[in-house]
């Protein structure tokens, strides 16, 4: 039985017969020679379809299985491409409500017809690679706290009460009795440090019941929390920080690099995060953007986004503490 491979292996089998399957993608039919853009888990791939075979008909988003031959072409995606020999048709698609292959910025969708019809709109790349980041810093956060002596535990989600204080909880029906959606794991993990664990961490749902359409607070998120013992000071907590976010940053710019030029995005180099102090950071407020309401208490969100705009300009990064 031929061996299946990803549209990424290409390149190290040229002039050799290979394997694909996956999604069509798109078609250009110019006549004497189809194009089919085939989509897998490795990425794009294209393939040629000479017009004097018999295919079956194709549309976008079909299951095909594809015997044939890489042949070097520049101009092509990864710079070669199949020509064809065999094609099967695995599974029949329905026209899609959304055309798959547009950039979702460039596609013209509103937003709800691109929620309303999720199975298909988390085909496009540019969505995908939301989930492939999400997996490279879920990796690394794990791999980075296992190296640094943390033990990973798992805490309930379904809770006596609110572990922050606040009424920012869902309430729940327990078996006749009321029990809540946990807003954090941290009860737990300062049991699970004073049970001799000492470093624990966990990657976890956490619920909270806050009215907003902003992008800072989410009723249900995926939340990273670490807890560890014998620090001497809130230093402690910021090195060990640190060098988590220096850690998965670098794994993403090294394996998900490709998605990153694709969006323009540019993760900086972390060695040290300068540090401000909260009285510091009222007087730049202060002083720097003339914001002197609303800081009786935390910084609201304005004056985060002021702080941060600051140490850009004043001390050259894109973090600070």
């Amino acid at each position: 039985m031929k061996r299946r491979i990803l549209t990424c292996q290409l390149p190290k089998h040229t002039g050799q017969d290979v394997r694909l399957a996956g999604w069509v993608h798109r078609i250009r039919d110019l006549g004497g020679v189809c194009f089919l853009i085939l989509r897998d888990r490795g990425g794009l791939a294209q393939v040629v379809l000479e017009a004097d075979s018999d295919w079956p008909d194709l549309g976008c988003e079909s299951v095909v299985r594809i015997d044939g031959t890489v042949r070097t072409e520049e101009r092509a995606r990864g710079g070669c491409e199949v020509r064809a020999k065999r094609l099967e048709l695995l599974a029949a698609a329905e026209t899609p409500p959304l055309e798959v292959f547009r950039p979702l910025t460039a596609s013209g969708h509103r937003l709800d017809t691109i929620l309303n019809n999720r199975a298909v709109s988390l085909r496009m790349p540019e969505v995908l690679d939301i989930f492939r980041v999400q997996a490279e810093i879920l990796r690394t956060f794990r791999a980075y706290l296992r190296s640094q002596g943390f033990t990973e535990i798992v805490t309930p989600k379904l809770v006596l009460g609110g572990a922050e204080g606040g009424s920012a909880v869902f309430e729940v029906s327990y078996f006749g009795r009321v029990a809540y959606l946990a807003q954090s794991p941290q009860f737990y993990k300062q049991i699970m440090v004073g049970s001799g664990l000492e470093r624990v961490f966990e990657v976890g749902h956490a619920y909270r019941a806050e009215k907003s359409e902003t992008a800072w607070h989410l009723t249900e998120f995926a939340s990273l929390d670490f807890e560890m013992g014998f620090i001497e000071s809130e230093q402690d907590v910021m090195r060990m920080h640190t060098g988590l976010i220096a850690a998965i940053f670098a794994a993403v710019r090294e394996n998900c690099g490709q998605i990153l030029k694709q969006r323009q995005i540019e993760l900086p180099e972390v060695q040290d995060i300068p540090q401000v102090s909260f009285v510091d950071a009222k007087q730049i407020l202060a002083g720097e953007f003339g914001k002197v309401e609303g800081l009786h208490g935390d910084l609201d969100r304005e004056s985060e986004r002021m702080i941060g705009q600051w140490a850009r300009r004043q001390l050259g990064s894109d973090l600070v503490y």
